[in-house]
């Protein structure tokens, strides 16, 4: 699947996956419509999208009923997977003089915030930042 570097997180709120997977119901008759106004080649490509988001691993409403616990589950698993992807890769402990450095930029980064944060990285180019 062709992602362009996002992560993909479907949730099937109020609606059976079998019907984004199959191209029944709603998701059917929407791409009937748009066959006669678009690209028969453009619509295909969404047939085949929708095809393989429905069969990514993700949150379905008909299986998780109360609506409040389905969002923190949502929420938490985003903030597992963002934690993750943030998470220093350098191994600070090997480094001389690195563990401090790298302890005051993970504190700047304010894991475990729940606003919305903007990091900039700048330095001479080519040094690998």
């Amino acid at each position: 699947m062709k992602t362009k570097g996002h992560m993909v997180l479907p949730v099937f709120h109020q609606l059976d996956p079998s019907q984004v997977q199959n191209l029944t119901g709603s998701y059917g008759e929407a791409l009937s419509r748009h066959e006669r106004d678009c690209a028969s080649e453009e619509v295909e490509s969404w047939r085949h999208a929708l095809k393989e988001i429905a069969n990514l691993k993700g949150w379905d409403s008909s299986v998780i009923k109360d609506e409040t616990r389905l969002i923190k589950e949502i929420v938490s698993d985003i903030q597992k997977k963002l934690h993750h992807a943030l998470s220093p890769s350098i191994d600070a402990e090997r480094l001389v003089g690195m563990q401090s450095r790298v302890k005051h930029i993970v504190s700047l980064l304010s894991f475990g915030s729940t606003g919305v944060l903007i990091v900039g990285i700048w330095g001479m180019g080519g040094i690998a930042r």
